[in-house]
């Protein structure tokens, strides 16, 4: 299995075969590391309880060496974990060697990655007895880390020997910021035998190249490394794809929704400027249930995997469209066994259904008196599936592939709703419906898309203050508490209130203008990176 927000799906299934590196790695090499991994597996499988110094000792460390690291331990013999990373890794033998004599917090500025350890079956995204889960110490560390080196070290690697994750300290969202690979099953001694039936060939490839000691070392004119590389391909992909959706939107998916729809109303009034807003607003609405099914199902937040919903899904709908589309095959303009299709799936979804694995969504996107039009029309297969396959696929050099909705983010579709509020529908004198821009309809709506750039520095600006004034109450609770003669369990309480972090959660903020919410799921991710700092920051303090 492959999990992670780091990488598109796009670029580690085609894009880094583009890539020189993917062809330097022979199948000799592959085959090779493959029988190691499969060795050193089969030893620690062999356990029936693995400690974390046995799983790295059978398994972490000789697979690093496979990989061409070289590391230091980073805990200090009999002083327990002191709240520090298990090890740090370093391109070459030299760097090592400086790195050795100093103190584990000054060997940052000498190494590449920040690794964090743990037993076999530890589970990576669970807290623990000790409260707090492995993904988040990993952070921590990593973000200590990228300070301490002044910037130098932005990778982090978290793994109990099974899951492998890479965590970027830039990434937008760090607790989506990794890729993760289930190392054991790409030698078939995990199930599935190969992550989603792919080659498995293919992954271990992926695997060295992205995990390897060369993925780090720079190169070239620019100084870049093969992950730099990796991160601008998956940009480049992500920016094309979105504008080629925002070209099927705006061009064909758009206007023939809202032709179709104003063929199918009742008692047509294509002069009446209330009829056409009607027009637009259902038009709107089934659009963004679609994009929303799409994104939510490639992103396994609906239960695709359950076989009931599997058979009501959009997903399928989007594989029948792809066949009629390449096959050139004719669809009935009367028959409405799509659309049938399509509002069951969207009334289990406002109503939930337990036989698909739904619970119901409270949302207003699927409520029906929000559009009542929809409730009273039928649009025919013939019309209903070529706009499913245009919102399904892009077309790059003559060939249609599949979007996979997982590589875009909520911010994209939310600057092509934006956008669609500028839209007015239309009507010519013989009463056929066109969009033409609105000067208005975004003022009206109040909607104004903002780069996420411009986002990102408001929030900073506007809520950084607020986090600032919460940090300052803290460290004058912690200097004040440094001249106090209590035991220090006494201490940490009154510490409590002022924690921090749980001040940030605590923030309550409002965007009455939200839109699209761009600027409320920017918020989420922003606050989610200064909290993970806050607890380190709390600790160092605390120390």
């Amino acid at each position: 299995m492959v999990r992670g927000g780091l990488f598109t799906r796009y670029f580690l299934e085609d894009g880094i075969r583009a890539l020189p590196n993917y062809g330097r790695v022979g199948a000799a090499s592959v085959a090779d590391f493959a029988q190691h991994v499969q060795r050193h597996w089969a030893n620690l499988a062999e356990m029936p309880r693995a400690y974390e110094a046995e799983t790295e000792s059978e398994f972490i460390n000789p697979i690093l060496d496979l990989l061409g690291w070289e590391y230091l331990p980073q805990q200090e013999p009999g002083r327990g974990r002191r709240d520090i990373a298990d090890a740090l890794l370093f391109l070459d033998a030299d760097s090592k060697a400086r790195a050795r004599p100093f103190a584990s917090a000054d060997r940052f500025r000498l190494g590449a990655v920040v690794v964090e350890n743990e037993a076999r079956d530890t589970l990576l995204d669970r807290a623990g007895s000790g409260g707090e889960a492995p993904a988040s110490q990993l952070l921590r560390y990593l973000g200590r880390a990228e300070v301490q080196s002044d910037g130098k070290l932005r990778w982090g690697l978290l793994t109990n020997g099974r899951f492998w994750r890479l965590y970027w300290a830039q990434a937008r969202a760090r607790a989506e910021g990794f890729i993760e690979i289930e190392l054991p099953a790409l030698v078939g001694d995990m199930p599935p035998p190969v992550p989603d039936g792919a080659d498995p060939d293919h992954w271990l490839r992926v695997f060295l190249l992205l995990f390897g000691r060369d993925a780090l070392v720079p190169g070239g004119p620019s100084g870049d490394t093969f992950l730099d590389d990796a991160l601008n391909e998956g940009r480049r992909y992500e920016q094309r794809v979105t504008e080629s959706l925002s070209r099927a939107v705006f061009n064909r998916v758009f206007p023939d929704l809202v032709s179709a729809i104003g063929r199918a109303a009742p008692s047509p009034r294509p002069q009446d400027p209330a009829w056409r807003a009607e027009i637009r607003e259902a038009s709107l609405r089934l659009l963004f249930r679609l994009l929303f099914l799409l994104y939510a199902e490639d992103r396994d937040l609906l239960p695709v995997r359950h076989q009931g919903y599997r058979d009501y899904a959009l997903t399928r709908l989007r594989e029948m469209a792809a066949e009629v589309v390449d096959q050139n095959r004719s669809l009935s303009q009367r028959q409405t066994n799509w659309w049938s299709q399509l509002n069951s799936l969207f009334q289990a979804i406002a109503e939930g259904d337990s036989g698909l694995g739904l619970p119901p969504y409270n949302g207003g996107l699927f409520d029906d008196t929000k559009a009542p039009l929809l409730d009273r029309i039928s649009l025919p297969d013939a019309e209903l599936a070529p706009l499913i396959d245009l919102l399904s696929r892009e077309e790059q050099a003559g060939v249609r592939r599949l979007i996979n909705y997982r590589d875009l983010s909520v911010q994209h579709l939310g600057s092509i709703y934006e956008r669609l509020l500028e839209q007015e529908v239309v009507a010519d004198e013989a009463g056929a419906l066109s969009l033409r821009p609105s000067p208005f309809a975004r003022k009206s709506t109040g909607s104004y898309y903002t780069p996420e750039e411009l986002v990102r520095l408001i929030l900073r600006r506007a809520v950084g203050p607020l986090l600032a004034e919460r940090r300052a109450a803290f460290a004058a609770k912690v200097e004040a508490l440094n001249h106090d003669r209590r035991p220090k369990a006494d201490r940490l309480r009154d510490l409590r209130p002022f924690d921090p972090a749980q001040a940030f959660v605590g923030l309550r903020v409002c965007d009455p203008a939200m839109g699209s919410g761009h600027f409320l799921v920017s918020l989420v991710d922003y606050l989610t990176d200064e909290v993970l700092t806050a607890i380190t920051g709390a600790r160092d303090l605390v120390d």
